[in-house]
């Protein structure tokens, strides 16, 4: 059966289409695509995949955490914050532990929250400084302020981002693409610079406002369904990729403003009306608009991974909880890989890769994707190899000889092929 698009000009078989827009007073590329998540293919890993490796995290009584909550990955190490124990680990590129820093110092004393008698963790947020030698840390109190320290864990400075940032990215240039926080309520108007993004150098430069809130028109945060990772890699390292709520943009910023622009068209049984977003008629009833109706409000999460476009989308089910979907878009051929959908065989040792296993995407750089999956579903993959006589790398050999269902653990990275 043919599938209606929401689009607003003639688009051939999902090839994508490439157009010249004008956002502002700059004219960028913008880039038309035609995904059908339902319909996205899947396969054997070695069909989408040149190089897959497993990297077990190791375990000690240092090192044991609850979960990775962000991953970086430097030239030296995996870098990880475990909000549970509040902590950054540093693991070697063999997963050989390192060292951790735990003790954090903010210049303000916080009262620990706690929601139904579970400790929620101070750690808003953490991130590589540009110059790869630093990290940054934010607390849940001051999202905006970034606390500067060194990866042996000595405080050395911090920086000041606009007061109602949420989300923000540095890019390799020392710039920063902020994410504004919407007010909740038209009441609140006043108290927020009018915009969603501003890109900033630092404190004696004009910072640069993009996608302006409108009020009456823009959707605020009491009608809202935002998302919590806004920005991610762009196509080059001094680019970042900003997914916005309520639309199917993407937008690829640098340090003058926008580069790039994609827009995703899904087919119409799965799409919200067009300009959502800041369309009066909306304005107050978003919410009891997409009450029980599964559609996909927004882009959770977005990169650029060399030629490939990589979505993280979630569409609710009858009992409003959110499935999550993550696509790998080609924008040489236009195929479609449902990433969910990619089952083990010979290359992965018969080993989960991600298929219909619930694992976590956490990370992209220049030409990887990675995964993690927690060493109860590895070590249950193993017991139920039956017949198979899988050949395992040294690395997961000692691993499973080791190692047991409580123990950290295993990234695995990814590398698509440049041909899909």
């Amino acid at each position: 059966m043919a599938l209606n698009y929401r689009i607003l000009s003639i688009v051939l078989f999902g090839l994508l289409t490439v157009n010249a827009v004008t956002l502002g007073q700059n004219t960028v590329d913008s880039k038309r695509i035609m995904i059908d998540p339902i319909n996205a293919m899947g396969g054997v890993a070695s069909k989408y995949f040149d190089d897959i490796q497993y990297i077990p995290l190791q375990t000690t009584k240092e090192s044991l955490f609850g979960r990775i909550d962000q991953l970086y990955v430097t030239s030296s190490f995996y870098i990880i914050l475990d909000k549970t124990t509040e902590a950054v680990l540093f693991f070697n590129k063999d997963g050989s532990y390192h060292h951790k820093v735990n003790k954090f110092r903010f210049d303000r004393i916080f009262q620990v929250p706690n929601s139904g008698g579970i400790r929620r963790s101070i750690i808003s947020s953490f991130s590589i400084a540009a110059t790869g030698d630093h990290f940054y840390i934010s607390s849940i109190f001051e999202p905006n302020i970034l606390y500067v320290y060194t990866f042996e864990g000595i405080r050395t400075g911090k920086i000041s981002l606009p007061v109602h940032t949420q989300d923000y990215c540095e890019l390799k240039n020392g710039y920063f693409v902020c994410k504004q926080q919407r007010p909740y309520s038209a009441a609140d108007l006043n108290k927020f610079n009018p915009y969603d993004i501003s890109i900033i150098k630092d404190s004696t430069s004009d910072p640069i406002f993009l996608f302006p809130i409108i009020a009456n028109h823009t959707a605020l945060l009491d009608d809202l369904y935002g998302h919590i990772k806004y920005l991610n890699k762009g196509g080059t390292d001094t680019t970042c990729l900003y997914s916005p709520d309520f639309s199917y943009h993407l937008y690829e910023l640098g340090a003058s403003g926008i580069v790039r622009n994609f827009e995703v068209l899904f087919p119409n049984y799965l799409s919200i009306p067009q300009n959502f977003d800041n369309d009066s008629v909306y304005n107050g009833r978003r919410k009891e608009y997409l009450k029980d109706k599964s559609v996909i409000s927004s882009i959770w999460e977005a990169a650029l991974i060399n030629n490939y476009l990589l979505l993280d989308i979630r569409i609710p089910n009858a009992q409003n909880n959110l499935n999550r979907v993550s696509l790998l878009y080609s924008l040489r051929s236009s195929r479609l890989i449902l990433l969910d959908k990619i089952s083990a065989d010979e290359k992965t040792s018969y080993l989960p890769v991600s298929g219909n296993t619930r694992s976590d995407l956490l990370f992209f750089d220049t030409g990887y994707i990675y995964y993690s999956f927690p060493s109860l579903t590895m070590i249950s993959a193993k017991e139920a190899m039956g017949d198979k006589r899988p050949v395992y790398s040294p690395v997961m050999e000692n691993y499973f000889k080791t190692e047991d269902r409580k123990s950290n653990p295993v990234l695995v990275r990814l590398k698509p092929k440049s041909n899909i």
